[in-house]
């Protein structure tokens, strides 16, 4: 199974002929892929311990856990990716998925092209059922085909439930459902009543068949064909109408405090913390598995600064009245946490949720816990996808994506991370341009501020990012576009987060123009701020303040500087980086155009002490 960040492969948008835009499932898992060769070998000697006593009833597994495989103690195998952000609507915060992709991450070597494989599969440890069939035993799980990605399996694919019979020691299929669409989870309920089943070492597994698609577009091949399975339950005792479970928990993953980003430059927010907005209304989402009115007798929540001294932070958010089956979210307003400031150049703080209720319900489902993470790079993105984006077709080849982002104070870009997810068989590896583009109209300009190009997408494992720095840093003051240029019509495959959505931020261009993204979710992509060759941010100078005006300009543009008379170095650069001004000793006065041919130009100057500005201006 493995492909931790999944997804979509819906296909959409005919824009410009054949040239699309897309978001697809991932590859393989790229975080199982990660896994080093000894915690592979150690996860193997733990399965490997399965002569460890029988199981006895009740069997009960909600995939609360904190690793990514299923535990060894329930489970012989570890196929199925252990998570809690690939499907919707969950009963609680833990889901197993089955997919594509194997154990170590990669899509099954005999995968095909639309024909059915055996993929993941998932197989209790021998448990005993050695019982009559009088003692009422039935299994129930619940499952959801495509999830949050909408990845659904199709018709031709399948999920499957056999049952082991000790005695003959044969598998025997006992329920199987071919892929469709639904947006809920769904459960089942099967009586264990047969002889053979009722024996010491009963056994049970699931195992779904998926295929890749067509083989049209190479770089769309990936991971695919979703089904996510919960609440497992397998005891005596009970009835065909025992499908309520006395469980309050929540039910989605937390995300940040920030309004605008999921994490901002620390040196930024310290800049202006107040200039900083959280979100003025943040939730939990939770949910009542019962068939009985349930009471929360309180929501706590509290925020711990990890980095430094500062006093945590409470909050209380109440009594809740939770109707059966119901799920609900607790929407806080007018919160009461802040992020302390530290002398530090990171800082890191826990958010933690608690739901208090009586004692029956599960512990591990009624925590969640977020850490709020500050380094020196902007992000729309929570960390995780959950799919991949890039643009194909006729179009695409010389094509662009780009995204905005705007600085909390004036700084130098030094580089970019960039979350690229491995094609099946490298079909994506093709070389693109690093680009910048000032914003025009809420639009990227035409022209880039900055190119880096011969750029090959690299690959770390899952949800690890890759660093490109630039050759120079380029000192950003306003909004900016930070994006790449394709060389070929293949898919890039970027990393792609559907918890978030910037996409009001990203633009698309296949011909001469600007489009807005149509793909709700974030870009992981993240602007490093600050000059990493000194590992030290600009402080504040005379420059920051200068003012040029008018812009757009006739025949004059008007430079003000704030200081004390010192001089400066002014150039002009036009849009293929040729310098048409240049003068080594300019002071505060107005600058004669009236030579230069209309159309855009760079106004780059600079001070003895290395301070630069740049600021693009238009001539008429």
């Amino acid at each position: 199974m493995k492909r931790i960040s999944l997804l979509l492969l819906s296909v959409f948008f005919f824009l410009i002929s054949y040239s699309q835009e897309y978001t697809k499932p991932l590859s393989g898992n790229p975080l199982l892929k990660n896994r080093t060769s000894n915690e592979t070998l150690s996860e193997k000697k733990r399965l490997l311990k399965g002569t460890r006593s029988m199981l006895q009833l009740p069997f009960f597994e909600n995939f609360i856990s904190k690793g990514i495989y299923p535990s060894p103690e329930l489970w012989t195998d570890n196929q199925v990716f252990v998570n809690n952000n690939l499907a919707e609507n969950m009963p609680d915060i833990g889901i197993a998925t089955f997919d594509a992709a194997d154990a170590q991450g990669n899509i099954y070597s005999y995968a095909q092209y639309q024909t059915p494989f055996l993929a993941d599969t998932l197989t209790s440890q021998p448990i005993n059922l050695n019982y009559s069939s009088g003692e009422n035993i039935y299994f129930s799980f619940f499952y959801q085909p495509g999830g949050l990605t909408k990845n659904f399996p199709e018709s031709q694919d399948s999920l499957i439930l056999e049952f082991f019979a000790p005695e003959t020691q044969e598998w025997k299929e006992v329920w199987a459902t071919p892929g469709f669409t639904a947006e809920e989870f769904r459960q089942v309920i099967l009586p264990v009543k047969d002889d053979e089943f009722l024996k010491e070492g009963f056994r049970f597994r699931f195992k779904n068949y998926a295929d890749l698609g067509s083989a049209l577009h190479p770089s769309l091949a990936t991971n695919c064909d979703f089904w996510h399975i919960d609440y497992i339950y397998l005891n005596k005792d009970r009835s065909p109408q025992d499908t309520f479970y006395y469980d309050l928990a929540f039910n989605k993953k937390m995300l940040s405090l920030l309004k605008d980003y999921q994490s901002v430059p620390w040196e930024h927010y310290k800049n202006n913390p107040d200039n900083v907005p959280l979100k003025d209304k943040w939730e939990v989402a939770y949910r009542n598995n019962g068939k009985q009115v349930r009471l929360i007798d309180s929501l706590n929540f509290s925020l711990v600064d990890l980095s430094g001294s500062a006093a945590e932070q409470f909050g209380y958010g109440g009594v809740q009245t939770v109707q059966p089956q119901a799920s609900m979210k607790f929407i806080y307003q007018n919160h009461p946490f802040h992020f302390p400031v530290n002398d530090e150049d990171t800082a890191d703080f826990l958010l933690t949720a608690r739901m208090v209720t009586d004692t029956r319900d599960s512990a591990q489902n009624n925590v969640l816990k977020y850490t709020q993470i500050f380094r020196d790079y902007y992000a729309y993105d929570d960390g995780t996808a959950e799919t991949s984006y890039g643009i194909t077709g006729m179009g695409a080849k010389y094509g662009s994506v780009a995204c905005r982002f705007s600085p909390l104070k004036p700084d130098y870009l030094d580089g970019v991370y960039i979350y690229f997810e491995e094609s099946y068989k490298d079909a994506g590896q093709k070389y693109f341009w690093l680009n910048v583009w000032a914003e025009k109209d809420n639009k990227p300009d035409t022209a880039t501020l900055y190119s880096m190009e011969g750029q090959l997408p690299e690959y770390k494992g899952f949800n690890q990012f890759v660093y490109y720095k630039f050759e120079e840093p380029l000192y950003v003051s306003e909004p900016f576009f930070l994006g790449w240029t394709q060389t070929d019509e293949a898919c890039l495959n970027v990393g792609f987060d559907y918890n978030t959505d910037a996409s009001k931020h990203v633009f698309y261009k296949l011909s001469d123009t600007w489009l807005p993204s149509q793909m709700k979710g974030s870009l992981m992509i993240r602007p490093v701020m600050g000059d990493k060759a000194t590992g030290i941010a600009p402080e504040p100078t005379a420059l920051n303040a200068m003012q040029i005006y008018p812009n757009p300009t006739k025949d004059y543009l008007f430079i003000k500087i704030d200081d004390d008379g010192s001089d400066y170095t002014l150039s002009v650069f036009d849009l293929y980086g040729r310098r048409v001004i240049f003068n080594p000793e300019f002071r505060d006065e107005k600058l004669d155009l009236q030579q230069l041919p209309t159309g855009y130009y760079i106004l780059q100057i600079s001070d003895n002490q290395g301070n630069m500005y740049a600021k693009k201006f238009v001539k008429n």
